[in-house]
C-alpha cells in the first residue's frame, strides 16, 4: 500500500520493497530519498531534498530548502521561504509548483552563460512557462509568465575556460606533509604529535597522523587507479594505548600547512559513504583556525 514515514533522527531508517505503491518520507532533516521511495517533505531551515532515480514529488516546509529531484521527471514544491530548486543535465525534466519572487534556480552546465540566454530559451505554454534546457529536457515553472523573471533568480554554472588553475590532485599518488615539505598534512593544525579528533562532536574515531611512529602500523589512506581511499576500522589493541584509547581510527587531509586561497572554485570529485554512523566531509576552512 502507500506508506508515510515519519523520520525524526538520523538513526531512523526507512526501506520499501519495489512496487509496492506510493510511499513517502516526511522529515526536518536534509535527507536524500532512498530507492523505492516516491516523494519526500523536508521541513526544516536550511535543509536540502534529494529524490532518487524514481519521478518523484519533493516538498519544503517554511523557511528555506534546498530541493534537487535528480533523475527522473520530478515535481517541485519549496513551500514558503526563499527556496533554492536545482538542475543538472541528465536528470530528467522537473516541474517547479510554486516559484516565488525570492526563489532562485542553480542551473547546471547546460552552456547558458547569461540571464538574456536563459530568457531567449522560455517559451509561454498557456498558464506555464516552459525553460528548454538541452537533449530534450526541460525545466516546467506553474502559472508565471516571462516577463516575471528577473536575473537575481538563475544561478548559472560557472565558466571555467576563463579561470586559471591554482591547485589540484588526481592522486596518482599521495604526497603527504612530512614535517617541514608536502602537500596533505594528515593531522589538523592544533593536533597533538599522535593525531586527534573532534571531541566536541562526540565523534567515535581517531585520525591518525602519518608522522607519528608508534600508530605507523594503521594506515588509514590508500591510492590505487587514481582514487584515495581513507578508510576508518576497528583500531588494533596494540596502538590505542597511543591514541587516547579510542576505538576507531579513520584519516583526514588538510592544505593548512601548503595552500589556501581567498577566492575561487573549488571542485570535489568524491564517493561519499551513505551508511550510518559515518560522517564524511569537505571543508573549506580558514587559514587563521577560524570557523
Amino acid at each position: 500500500g502507500d506508506d508515510i514515514y515519519y523520520l525524526y533522527d538520523p538513526k531512523n531508517k526507512a526501506v520499501e520493497r519495489p512496487g509496492e505503491g506510493v510511499d513517502t518520507i516526511s522529515t526536518w532533516m536534509s535527507y536524500k530519498l532512498p530507492a523505492n521511495f516516491e516523494n519526500l517533505t523536508v521541513t526544516g531551515d536550511k535543509r536540502y531534498a534529494f529524490g532518487n532515480e524514481l519521478n518523484n514529488i519533493i516538498t519544503g516546509g517554511s523557511g528555506q530548502q534546498t530541493l534537487d529531484g535528480l533523475r527522473g521527471d520530478d515535481v517541485l514544491k519549496g513551500g514558503s521561504g526563499a527556496d533554492i530548486f536545482v538542475v543538472n543535465p541528465g536528470n530528467g525534466s522537473d516541474l517547479i509548483l510554486d516559484f516565488g519572487a525570492t526563489d532562485t534556480v542553480r542551473v547546471g552546465s547546460y552552456g547558458f552563460t547569461s540571464f538574456e540566454e536563459v530568457r531567449a530559451n522560455m517559451v509561454q505554454s498557456g498558464a506555464n512557462v516552459r525553460l528548454n534546457l538541452s537533449d530534450g529536457e526541460f525545466l516546467v515553472f506553474a502559472n508565471k509568465t516571462i516577463g516575471e523573471f528577473t536575473a537575481s533568480q538563475f544561478k548559472l554554472a560557472v565558466d571555467r575556460s576563463a579561470l586559471e588553475l591554482t591547485f589540484s590532485d588526481e592522486f596518482d599518488t599521495l604526497d603527504l606533509w612530512n614535517g617541514s615539505s608536502g602537500t596533505w598534512d594528515s593531522n589538523f593544525w592544533w593536533g597533538a604529535a599522535n593525531g586527534s579528533s573532534l571531541t566536541s562532536n562526540k565523534e567515535l574515531q581517531w585520525y591518525i597522523d602519518t608522522n607519528y611512529a608508534p600508530t605507523s602500523s594503521v594506515n588509514p589512506f590508500s591510492v590505487e587507479d587514481g582514487v584515495l581511499t581513507i578508510t576508518a576500522a576497528r583500531a588494533p589493541e596494540a596502538i590505542r594505548p597511543y591514541i587516547n584509547n579510542y576505538q576507531y581510527t579513520s584519516g583526514l587531509l588538510t592544505t593548512y600547512e601548503s595552500f589556501a586561497q581567498t577566492y575561487g572554485y573549488f571542485e570535489i570529485r568524491a564517493d561519499m559513504p551513505e551508511k550510518q554512523g559515518v560522517w564524511p566531509a569537505f571543508w573549506l576552512l580558514p587559514a587563521d583556525g577560524s570557523w
